[in-house]
């Protein structure tokens, strides 16, 4: 089992110099993960619960781009059986279902900047489906490989826009907002010269290209009450990885690693609902590996740049610099029975 505990603050500031910050929340991620291999047996069995993509900000109302963002938030859960294939002694190839069920919520102003004035909101939730591809293979003792394919998925949420003037519900209807979650592609190579030593760099490829408009189904005829699309445009991008592990004769190891994320998102439609900027990380842990106990520990540190916006479509309201800062508790425990 695995728990992330994030603390999410992403920072604004205006043109003009006035500061705006996300409210500081604390996010657990809880993960968990089990294999089985039958004794002489070529199949090995596993089932992982995780989250793959999430999203979670509120901004003040007093940020001064309210009618574009004020809170979005995304909790997505998977759940992905998978069967392994020992096809040769030194390659294994395991695939298996995803079954994804998402909740999605987004906050923003519609026509006045002054808090509370009015407001738009869309809740929806709903259930989709994909598959896993993963391969390892290894050439030689000292080396590994690994390949790993996520399929994409879309996800038609079935949720309501209502609007809101001066805090009283004015509309409501039935929206269908469909959301294509990526196609992602993971490649990583370790070397372990000795029994003390592992290196280890990956590559991370999400098709955030396909991520196209959202489009509020249902909508028609209330544009001037709010928004029926919003426009992302992003891009595809890559996170680059690297890690080290010292291993101890007693069981005990110490790891240090770094990845660098590049940004998705295009200028002309930015929008602070996710204020995406590169990122760089910095991570160190301790561990232990028993023979049946095996538990770590690991502290990251996500922050980068301030990325500098002018002109998006959302207008001038949403001009000027954002930063992401994201301290991270990661805590995994493990039992071999």
């Amino acid at each position: 089992g695995v728990l992330n505990y994030l603390g999410v603050t992403s920072k604004y500031q205006a043109p003009s110099g006035a500061r705006s910050e996300t409210d500081y929340e604390v996010v657990p991620v809880p993960q968990f993960y089990g294999t089985y291999t039958p004794k002489e047996s070529a199949f090995s069995y596993g089932l992982g619960v995780y989250s793959p993509f999430g999203l979670g900000l509120k901004w003040p109302e007093t940020s001064g781009f309210r009618t574009a963002a004020i809170e979005a938030r995304l909790q997505y859960a998977c759940l992905n059986p998978v069967i392994a294939w020992r096809a040769a002694p030194n390659l294994s190839i395991a695939a298996g279902p995803t079954i994804n069920y998402s909740k999605l919520k987004f906050r923003s102003g519609v026509l006045s900047p002054a808090p509370g004035a009015d407001e738009f909101k869309y809740t929806g939730d709903n259930t989709s489906f994909g598959w896993t591809l993963g391969l390892l293979w290894k050439p030689a003792d000292e080396w590994s490989v690994g390949l790993k394919y996520r399929s994409p998925s879309t996800t038609s949420y079935d949720g309501n826009v209502r609007i809101y003037a001066g805090g009283v519900p004015v509309l409501s209807r039935p929206s269908t907002l469909n959301v294509r979650f990526p196609q992602n592609v993971a490649m990583g190579i370790a070397y372990q010269p000795n029994s003390k030593w592992v290196f280890e760099v990956n590559a991370d490829w999400t098709d955030w290209d396909a991520v196209n408009r959202l489009v509020y189904e249902g909508t028609e005829g209330i544009e001037s009450a709010g928004p029926i699309s919003r426009g992302l445009d992003w891009r595809s991008s890559w996170f680059l990885e690297a890690g080290v592990t010292r291993r101890f004769g007693n069981g005990m190891f110490v790891s240090a690693g770094y990845f660098f994320s590049a940004n998705s998102t295009s200028t002309h439609a930015f929008n602070p609902l996710v204020p995406d900027t590169d990122l760089h990380t910095a991570s160190v842990g301790i561990g232990h590996r028993g023979q049946r106990l095996s538990w770590a520990l690991a502290s990251q540190w996500i922050t980068g740049p301030k990325r500098s916006i002018s002109g998006s479509e959302w207008g001038a309201s949403v001009d000027g610099k954002y930063q992401f800062v994201i301290p991270t508790i990661v805590a995994s425990a493990g039992w071999k029975f």
